[in-house]
């Protein structure tokens, strides 16, 4: 779409030629006085056949028949070299194929008949940006954007540049200028300056601290994190970076009232703890771009979970992940990702759990108004306790997630944008014990925004999740026995500030409330309270 819109402008700019064929018939056009138009000459000197050939091959063009055009095109300037409008059409045509390079020559052997062509200059800076030259380009620009009718033109391309070298705030302000003005070029200036702003890093940045202090609901739990992740990668824009690597530590400390294992999924009445500890906490992580171009991304990632609690040390928790991943560009605003990873878990300093981890996703981005993503993961469990028991957890999860932002104005701050974001996640537990067979029902929603003290970034988040087993627990009274139904409420809020380039601290607080249907002997097994404050530092380089 952004191809076509530019394209049209160009058009537009270049002749009315196209507007009078849509019009008028052959025979009348060539009878009509010859209009004030760039290549005038050229173009009005071409013999019958030449003209109707060229009418033809500006009907492929307008219908997106790009490669029949060029081999038009392509004849015509074969036959008349100083034919400006087939030079300039043919560049049009290979531009609109990513042929940049032939554009480029295209492009040069229409400035080299008539060098006061603007719209060709525009054309060739297009080129030039996708050939990645963009001193080039910014030459090209040089030559219009003084013009007043070509202000927004050049605005947007510079943008373009700007965009493509990762320097967003100017690629903002550029697109905002593009936009200004209105006209053919503003569906594009918006797109472009909405994932521009998107991948400024506020909201990637915030939903990855969001998510790495596991306080919203979205634990540390590496299932849900591979979505989220990918979502980021999506988000970020991370094609952008001039570097193939990435890497961040989060480190620090968090005092539990209710020391826990990990997830819901994972934990058993065992492993609540019923005791208050603090421990310190640290996450490493990092990727490896292994083969980058500007539609694809392919590499390898491994990241890390580490506790180390102060007094109850058969909770500490080591966990270990490393897989590939690929992000794929389908088009300017469709995302398809997917990753592989390998978990292995140590709990109290033993082999508690490995698990495969496969997620494949989508995610369409809605310029300046959000973004909208699905995902499905498969997972296979192997835990090294319970086994051959009703309690076994060994076996395949299958989860369904659906996760839609969206762009808010700043809640305290004027020209800022905050974001909501809703999203649902669906789990099938098919576990070869009977005790955990069952489908697992999560909500949430997490509010993102910049406050107007200190350059802080606030976040407040709440989840609920429904777990429903199949089979009668036998964790409930024999008498009566029914399957297992429990509710997860969680609330969170979070405070985050930027202490210098890509170093932020964060304090974070988060209050669960666990209910359950499960009694055995005047005991709820299943039922706590939890409340969780942390202190964290998070260095990305």
């Amino acid at each position: 779409m952004i191809a076509m819109i530019f394209r049209t402008t160009m058009v537009l700019a270049l002749t009315a030629t196209p507007l009078l064929a849509q019009s008028t018939s052959l025979d009348e056009l060539l009878s009509q006085p010859a209009a004030s138009q760039p290549g005038e000459q050229a173009a009005f000197s071409r013999g019958a056949e030449a003209e109707i050939l060229f009418q033809e091959a500006q009907g492929k063009y307008y219908r997106g028949d790009l490669a029949g055009a060029e081999n038009s095109f392509t004849q015509l300037a074969n036959q008349d070299a100083g034919d400006v409008q087939a030079w300039y059409f043919l560049g049009l045509s290979q531009l609109d194929q990513n042929k940049y390079a032939q554009a480029v020559d295209s492009f040069n052997q229409a400035i080299r008949l008539d060098p006061s062509l603007t719209e060709v200059y525009a054309a060739r800076a297009k080129a030039h940006i996708g050939l990645k030259q963009y001193d080039q380009a910014r030459s090209d620009i040089a030559v219009f954007e003084r013009d007043p009718k070509w202000k927004a033109q050049a605005a947007y391309l510079n943008g373009q540049i700007y965009y493509a070298q990762g320097e967003l705030q100017k690629a903002a302000d550029s697109f905002e200028a593009a936009r200004g003005p209105g006209g053919i070029e503003q569906e594009s200036a918006e797109f472009y300056q909405g994932l521009t702003y998107l991948r400024m890093r506020d909201l990637v940045r915030a939903r990855a601290i969001y998510r790495e202090a596991g306080t919203g609901g979205v634990d540390r739990d590496p299932t849900v994190a591979a979505a989220s992740r990918q979502l980021d990668d999506v988000l970020g824009g991370q094609q952008a970076s001039p570097r193939p690597w990435d890497l961040q530590l989060t480190a620090g400390y968090e005092y539990d009232t209710n020391v826990l294992l990990l997830g819901s999924n994972v934990a058993l009445p065992g492993q609540i703890s019923g005791d208050e500890d603090g421990r310190f906490v640290l996450q490493p992580r990092g990727s490896y771009s292994l083969y980058r171009n500007p539609r694809m991304d392919a590499g390898v990632e491994a990241n890390g979970y580490f506790t180390f609690q102060q007094d109850i040390s058969a909770f500490d928790i080591a966990s270990y992940q490393g897989g590939p991943y690929v992000n794929l560009k389908l088009t300017d605003n469709l995302f398809a990702s997917a990753r592989y990873g390998f978990n292995y878990i140590d709990f109290g300093h033993a082999k508690y759990l490995t698990r495969h981890l496969i997620t494949p996703q989508l995610t369409l981005v809605h310029g300046q108004k959000g973004y909208t993503s699905a995902y499905y993961q498969y997972q296979n469990s192997a835990f090294e306790d319970q086994e051959g028991t009703p309690f076994d957890r060994d076996g395949n999860n299958h989860v369904i997630g659906i996760v839609q932002g969206i762009t808010l104005p700043a809640l305290m701050q004027e020209g800022k944008k905050s974001n909501l974001e809703l999203t649902y996640r669906l789990t099938f537990q098919d576990t070869q014990g009977s005790e955990y067979y069952g489908y697992l029902h999560t909500l949430g929603v997490v509010y993102y925004t910049p406050l107007p003290l200190w350059g802080l970034r606030a976040d407040v988040g709440a989840t609920v999740t429904f777990e429903d087993y199949s089979n009668p627990s036998l964790f409930d009274d024999p008498i009566g026995r029914e399957s297992r139904q429990d509710f997860e409420y969680i609330l969170s809020v979070g405070l985050t500030k930027e202490v210098f380039k890509n170093a932020s601290v964060r304090l974070d607080y988060a209050y669960t409330n666990r209910n359950s249907n499960v009694e055995f002997a005047g005991q709820t097994p299943f039922e706590y309270d939890r409340n969780v404050v942390g202190l964290r530092f998070i260095y990305s380089f």
